[in-house]
């Protein structure tokens, strides 16, 4: 009995150094509250200096997408991808649903926003009217707010801000019902969230796997391997398994002694 105690402890001593060796993981990503009804009284700026509530903007089908409009990395991408899903998709932006953008940098105002606006909007090539694509500014009170309601998790590094790459789908009374993950999307994706964002109906969220194992690479562009990460999961769930393995094997060798005694 000794030798698998030491071995347990061993185990243990081991497991805490390997916890201690991975890299501290930041509170950044998406705490997910679907069926969760945004703060529309929050209030926030718009392209042209207004200052607008989120219950005068949303009265259909919402596309959220929580940015900052200087960010030199993924934001940018992200609204590419949104406006190639404005370009293909068959249903008519403006119309049958909308997206709304906002910056949760507190020093990026409408001007900004507007400039961003037209730079996307000539991407488009298709007929796209103001309505249909609104970028808004705000204060920290309402930023907080919504990324609260949200479960939008960001932190700020120097002047710059690392935050996940995700759009949520919003119902015409305000609710979530779906977040879709990365910088681009299928249209049918896309539509489909709609859809059921029409109806109020929640749905599910099938890629948070994918994202735990890849990351935004802003240099390249891309998504890459979570190697250290995946690996280090994957240890320590082997280790977990072998202390069960363990404790499994001690109380049957003790059984065991007892029927012999």
């Amino acid at each position: 009995m000794l030798h698998v105690r030491r071995l347990m402890a061993q185990f243990v001593v081991g497991l805490a150094l390997l916890t201690a060796a991975l890299p501290a993981q930041a509170e950044i990503g998406v705490e997910e509250k679907l069926g969760n009804t945004l703060p529309l009284e929050a209030q926030f700026v718009n392209e042209e200096g207004k200052t607008v509530t989120l219950k005068d903007l949303i009265d259909r089908p919402t596309i959220l997408a929580l940015v900052y409009f200087r960010c030199p990395g993924i934001c940018g991408p992200l609204m590419g991808g949104l406006a190639d899903i404005v370009e293909k998709m068959e249903m008519t932006p403006g119309d049958e649903y909308q997206i709304i953008t906002i910056s949760f940098d507190p020093t990026e105002g409408p001007e900004l926003a507007k400039r961003k606006k037209a730079t996307y909007h000539k991407v488009i090539r298709r007929p796209v009217g103001d309505a249909s694509w609104r970028f808004l500014t705000g204060k920290q009170d309402a930023i907080d707010a919504i990324t609260e309601a949200v479960g939008f998790q960001y932190e700020q590094t120097g002047k710059d801000f690392q935050h996940p790459a995700v759009i949520a789908a919003i119902s015409p009374e305000g609710k979530l019902t779906r977040y879709l993950y990365g910088v681009e999307f299928l249209p049918f994706d896309v539509k489909l969230a709609l859809i059921e964002a029409a109806d109020g109906r929640v749905g599910p969220t099938i890629s948070k796997v994918l994202l735990y194992c890849f990351s935004y690479d802003p240099e390249g562009q891309t998504y890459v391997f979570n190697i250290l990460k995946v690996t280090g999961t994957v240890t320590l769930l082997f280790l977990a398994l072998f202390l069960v393995f363990l404790v499994i094997t001690t109380r049957r060798y003790r059984k065991n002694k007892q029927a012999e005694a």
